[in-house]
């Protein structure tokens, strides 16, 4: 019997480096070539009160619903873990333009009129929001028992993990770098046709009571955003 022949380095790189290079390709199955192709559409089953999107998402995209999702870490980590999904983007760890991380984040949105007639309300959701993300920083297993509450079994033993893991990028404040990042992205989509002041977005007011809970935290500012009457301003 002849021994099978051993392949050099070299001949293995230069077989590799030859057009088409590599072994497995990804051929699209729907058109791509123009921006109806590639548009960015709701993911079907998010809508409504009570609804988790990251579970709806991960199902969405398990089901062949969409292509992907820009979501939560609960919708990416059961896409990955169910074999429907790769993590493609993870913003907060670097991943893509800088101005990424900034593009989507969760906010306590208020109007103009609640906070200047219910400040007191205004103040101990605030104050509420901070708490909540001290002590989870301190121990995410508290989310569990929450998270048993809302979210089906499988997906609340998650929970845990995932703010242990997102705890250091917590933050009650939304920076100004934030809020320019969201008008680039706002304006490029066609959401804005100009730039938003920063105290037209974030409740300034509520920077000293929010630095005040959480004063180790130098990037502490104002935790609420306001609610804007029109998309041209």
């Amino acid at each position: 019997m002849t021994a099978p022949r051993r392949f050099t380095k070299e001949e293995v790189l230069e077989y590799h480096s030859r057009e088409p290079k590599g072994k497995i390709s990804v051929v699209p199955t729907k058109p791509t070539a123009t921006q109806r192709d590639l548009s960015i559409g709701p993911v079907p089953g998010t809508a409504g009160a009570g609804v988790s999107f990251g579970v709806a998402a991960a199902r969405a995209l398990g089901e062949g619903k969409v292509d992907g999702f820009w979501a939560n870490g609960m919708a990416a980590e059961l896409a990955v873990r169910n074999g429907t999904g790769t993590l493609v983007i993870d913003a907060r760890r670097g991943d893509g333009p800088p101005a990424a991380r900034d593009y989507t984040f969760p906010a306590l949105v208020a109007t103009q009129t609640l906070i200047d007639e219910r400040p007191d309300v205004v103040a101990a959701a605030v104050s509420a929001l901070v708490a909540a993300q001290l002590a989870l920083a301190e121990d995410p297993e508290r989310a569990t028992a929450v998270g048993r509450k809302l979210f089906p079994p499988a997906e609340a033993a998650l929970i845990a993990e995932l703010i242990r893991r997102d705890a250091p990028y917590y933050d009650p404040a939304i920076s100004q770098q934030s809020v320019a990042a969201l008008n680039g992205f706002a304006r490029e989509l066609g959401i804005l046709s100009g730039a938003v002041a920063y105290e037209q977005v974030v409740s300034t007011e509520m920077q000293a009571l929010a630095s005040g809970q959480c004063s180790a935290n130098s990037r502490l500012g104002g935790a609420v955003t306001r609610r804007l009457p029109s998309r041209d301003q």
